[in-house]
């Protein structure tokens, strides 16, 4: 079978949705699948690449900043699309599947533009389309009527967690074709994590930490959680939080507001490119809590990727959420905004040994038994047999 999955990135950023191609598409090519990886290249020039078994087309992409602008204000059907484009326009991908032979289409994220490309290439050259739209339901931007409408023309679409596919049946995407998938961890990679190595780096020594990983952003929790920091460093000083993803501007600007003393126990990293992932699974074997009280999430690979080492989590209370974290046994969840709730479910979590070590355990174990990227693949495998009979 030979099978097209298109992403915004493929080893230039690492995400959730990237590192669910990856993974797929090198599982596939274990078992002998042809598959092409279709992806953006910025504003550079097209070529081609095997990463891991792996043909990877990298395509230069058409700025419409301009474009966007313009049409913002728009009829919403118009500024749907505009927004939509909001990484560029990549029309090579279109071509690319018109042109080729595939048996079948699989893209993600749903907001992107190589997403929007591949679905109308897929319905060009009448083959199957499969999207896994990783919807973010608190992001405005998710709701325009070309995304939805994609989904709804979707042959298959592949949620995260049972309350994604509730929210995309109440929009109106036939609810029998849509089918659960998760993400997943590899586990011997993730054996090499080295905690002594990440604190001698930094200095930590015995300190406790906190970590935070995703883009330094409101809906991702960053500023919750730094507003509950503040609370947490009058009675516990010593305890460092390490700050881990992509730096936006709103955060520069609310660090440089901050206290010297508090930005001293602040360690602010980037680690999104494929060369920094050694040192970002040190920082998560480092930490004591993984902390992201976020509502802009499918699922949250660094969740898992917490419960791997061995480490409690902490998250936001939403219909997601609940179905990832066992509030109470592996993390707890707390209402967005309530930083009094995580204040204490923080210091709650520095304070007993035996509770971290509990939680981390049983996290542990959820992580073994449900998210192995095999069973992913194996499980997406079925799905891909069935649609393109």
């Amino acid at each position: 079978m030979k099978v097209a999955h298109t992403a915004v990135s493929y080893w230039t950023k690492v995400t959730g949705a990237s590192e669910y191609i990856r993974n797929i598409s090198e599982e596939l090519v274990k078992k002998s699948y042809d598959v092409r990886v279709l992806t953006e290249n910025g504003f550079l020039k097209a070529y081609e690449e095997l990463i891991n078994g792996v043909r990877v087309r990298r395509y230069p992409t058409i700025s419409l900043h301009k474009q966007r602008r313009l049409f913002r204000n728009l009829l919403d059907p118009f500024s749907g699309i505009m927004n939509s484009l909001y990484s560029g326009f990549t029309p090579s991908i279109y071509f690319d599947i018109v042109k080729d032979k595939y048996d079948l289409v699989h893209a993600t994220p749903i907001q992107c533009n190589s997403t929007i490309l591949s679905f109308f290439a897929a319905r060009k050259a009448e083959i199957p389309f499969i999207c896994t739209p990783f919807f973010h339901y608190k992001v405005r931007e998710y709701y325009n009527t070309l995304l939805i409408d994609i989904l709804k023309k979707s042959d298959t679409v592949l949620t995260c967690t049972n309350a994604e596919k509730n929210i995309l049946v109440k929009l109106g995407v036939d609810k029998s074709k849509i089918h659960k998938t998760t993400l997943g961890v590899n586990v011997e990679l993730w054996k090499n994590s080295n905690s002594e190595r990440f604190r001698r780096k930094f200095d930590l020594d015995s300190h406790p930490v906190i970590l935070f990983a995703g883009p330094k952003s409101e809906g991702k929790g960053m500023f919750f959680l730094l507003e509950a920091m503040k609370k947490i460093w009058k009675d516990t000083p010593d305890v460092y939080l390490v700050a881990m993803g992509f730096r936006l501007r709103v955060w520069l600007k609310y660090l440089s507001r901050l206290p010297k003393e508090q930005r001293k126990r602040i360690i602010d990293l980037d680690l999104s490119r494929p060369s920094d992932q050694q040192m970002k699974r040190d920082a998560f074997s480092a930490c004591d809590i993984y902390v992201m009280p976020s509502i802009n999430d499918a699922l949250g690979l660094v969740y898992l990727e917490s419960w791997i080492c061995g480490k409690p989590v902490i998250a936001a209370d939403t219909p997601v959420m609940r179905e990832v974290v066992s509030n109470g046994k592996d993390g707890f969840v707390v209402e967005f905004g309530n930083t009094e709730d995580l204040t204490k479910k923080i210091a709650m979590l520095l304070k007993d040994e035996n509770l971290r070590r509990e939680m981390g355990k049983n996290g542990y174990y959820k992580v073994l038994k449900n998210h192995s990227w095999k069973s992913v693949t194996d499980h997406i495998i079925n799905l891909y047999e069935a649609i393109a009979k």
